[in-house]
């Protein structure tokens, strides 16, 4: 994706990694993560966020992997008195993200409007500025080993108790660093904590700066979606609590996901099958065929709880639609279908 900036006074080739469901799913809309230094970083956090969504412990996100710039120019807040190089325009990169990348991603891609933002070393102190800046415009915050030692921790001294009502998610790393990188994050999470007392943090001994980013993306992603995957057993004591449990996670992230099939259907198997309790076998097949009715284990699931309750008739009927479901989706596993007519 070209963005052509007038902020920054040139062009830039931005890279967009879609999820596997983007172009199938087209109902579907997609919470955004923006990588600074994408081109280092833009793909291993894209793979490592589809391994991730594959298991189904994080949503399917849009991961837009933003080219590098002139990092000590553009991700500083202040000029360096030390140096002749250029440096202090935070501000101006700001304005590319809100006036004119992010419209843009808004246009072209179906996003859910939650928008996270992850950066490293200098992208760190810059996603650090944001924050403090601008607190409203991302609701997550990644930053990995942020060079707060800037400017004599200029940005460290600037935090205030009473920054911000908004309350984002932040996550912040450390690799095995010392000296003025140390104390100044040090004295960083020590002010923010006033501000924002939910922070996630991580110490990573066994990397330097510059290996700190891939670990602490994963670590960051399993951090704040770590509630998004339902335990097996909470579902069995409760299946309504999966659909509301969903119902919560849309309405945090704007999205609109039912919740993987397996998640459901697995456990009222489990109450079916182990537990034999009808009442609450029939509840949570109404669930599951509610969420998924045209899914042939959805009406199984109903069939199954029906005949555990003696209601033979109505057993029978979901259980042909379960077969004629599974033949219309030449499903694999239509013989376990098709047994299960035959047994009742």
């Amino acid at each position: 994706m070209d963005i052509e900036s007038n902020a920054l006074g040139h062009s830039l080739k931005v890279e967009v990694f879609t999820p596997d469901s983007y172009d199938t799913a087209t109902d579907q809309v997609y919470p955004v993560l923006y990588v600074l230094d994408g081109a280092q970083h833009g793909e291993h956090t894209a793979i490592n966020a589809k391994f991730l969504e594959s298991t189904d412990v994080m949503p399917e996100i849009l991961v837009v992997a933003i080219p590098g710039v002139d990092r000590f120019k553009f991700f500083t807040p202040t000029r360096d008195k030390q140096s002749s190089r250029v440096s202090g325009q935070a501000d101006t990169y700001l304005s590319f993200l809100k006036q004119e990348l992010m419209p843009a991603i808004n246009q072209g891609f179906r996003t859910s409007g939650y928008d996270m933002l992850a950066g490293h070393s200098l992208g760190g102190l810059f996603g650090a500025y944001v924050l403090k800046q601008n607190p409203e415009l991302f609701d997550a915050y990644h930053l990995f080993s942020p060079s707060l030692w800037w400017d004599e921790q200029v940005l460290v001294n600037s935090i205030s108790a009473t920054d911000s009502s908004h309350k984002p998610y932040i996550f912040l790393s450390l690799a095995n660093e010392q000296g003025r990188q140390k104390q100044a994050y040090d004295a960083y999470l020590e002010k923010l904590m006033a501000v924002y007392p939910d922070i996630e943090t991580y110490d990573l001994p066994d990397e330097d700066h510059m290996t700190t980013p891939l670990l602490s993306q994963i670590l960051a992603f399993r951090s704040q979606f770590n509630d998004w995957l339902l335990e097996f057993d909470e579902v069995v004591a409760n299946p309504g609590v999966f659909k509301s449990h969903f119902k919560q996670l849309n309405a945090r992230y704007g999205t609109r996901v039912k919740g993987a099939e397996w998640q459901i259907g697995q456990p009222i198997q489990q109450i079916i099958d182990v537990k034999k309790d009808p009442a609450k076998a029939l509840a949570g097949a109404r669930v599951y065929l509610e969420i998924y009715p045209r899914s042939p284990w959805a009406n199984k699931a109903m069939a199954d709880a029906l005949a555990l309750t003696g209601d033979k008739e109505q057993a029978l009927g979901y259980m042909r639609k379960a077969v004629a479901l599974a033949k219309q989706n030449n499903s694999q596993y239509l013989e376990v279908f098709e047994a299960g007519l035959e047994k009742l």
